[in-house]
């Protein structure tokens, strides 16, 4: 009997408790308040986070990566190339260090965009980033390297 009064009395008192949360829930909003605007703020909040993380945190490492890979085999197929590079007789190894050149020079412009309109739209796409350039280029580098492999 004693425990049942104590449950009877814990259970009175969170009623009570919640009696004034229940007030506040069911009294409308006051005039000069739109009810919902503190909650599209903490909305609009929350997006603006979520697109400066992901562009300062992993949009941007991303690409950085993708430019060192890039400037590496730049200036190992290319670079280095044309400096030590004699006449070839060889027209298998002059293609396929014009084919590494080209699949070099495609990421390098998907990178880094083409004139100025493709740059704009390069730094506008870090907001908007969805790792399509940096696969593309990624793609493209090993492709330069599997036909790198022919002048080595």
């Amino acid at each position: 009997m004693r425990r049942t009064k104590r449950m009877v009395a814990v259970w009175w008192a969170a009623c009570a408790s919640l009696a004034p949360a229940q007030d506040l829930l069911q009294e409308p909003a006051s005039l000069g308040r739109a009810p919902g605007l503190p909650l599209c703020l903490l909305a609009l909040v929350y997006l603006l986070l979520f697109l400066i993380a992901r562009t300062y945190l992993i949009a941007c490492p991303s690409r950085a990566l993708a430019r060192a890979q890039l400037e590496g085999l730049w200036a190992e197929h290319v670079e280095g190339r044309e400096e030590g590079r004699k006449q070839e007789e060889d027209q298998r190894k002059r293609d396929a260090w014009e084919d590494t050149k080209k699949c070099l020079q495609k990421a390098r412009d998907l990178l880094e965009g083409q004139g100025r309109w493709g740059r704009i739209v390069a730094c506008l796409s870090l907001l908007f980033w969805n790792g399509e350039r940096e696969m593309a280029a990624w793609a493209l580098m090993h492709r330069a390297e599997r036909r790198a492999v022919e002048l080595m």
